[in-house]
């Protein structure tokens, strides 16, 4: 065999190394939640620690560059994390994952719309004796 091929061989059979992202959580259960997805590859910075009060948090110059720094922010969204709305909006928008949407959906819990019978009366289906429509 050729020494060429070879050396193609054993490039195609390492691993690939890429590097681990740089990922900023805003909240002790969002940096849980980026934790379990990055396993052992590697840990979130966390801005609000554990037991923090969220009411009067200011980032500190530490963690002002650590967001600038990061390759992602992942964040619940201004609605619940307003402390870090201003900071966020000097974040490019595709280096940040908002886990609440943009605008909140609207939903009709109409019992008619929501469960409608006509659709399937040929159906042979029972309820185990519960009412779907009484919660709605």
């Amino acid at each position: 065999m050729r020494p060429e091929f070879l050396l193609s061989l054993a490039l195609l059979a390492t691993p690939a190394l890429a590097e681990v992202p740089t990922i900023v959580a805003d909240t002790p259960v969002t940096a849980s939640l980026v934790q379990q997805v990055l396993g052992d590859l590697g840990q979130p910075v966390l801005l609000l620690d554990k037991g923090a009060n969220p009411h009067d948090f200011q980032l500190r110059p530490s963690q002002a560059r650590a967001l600038q720094d990061a390759d992602l922010l992942i964040w619940v969204g201004p609605e619940l994390t307003p402390w870090l709305d201003r900071a966020a909006t000097q974040i490019a928008p595709q280096k940040q994952l908002s886990l609440l949407p943009a605008s909140p959906m609207k939903r009709s819990y109409d019992a008619a719309a929501a469960h409608d019978h006509d659709d399937h009366s040929a159906e042979d289906h029972d309820h185990a004796g519960l009412d779907p429509h009484a919660w709605l």
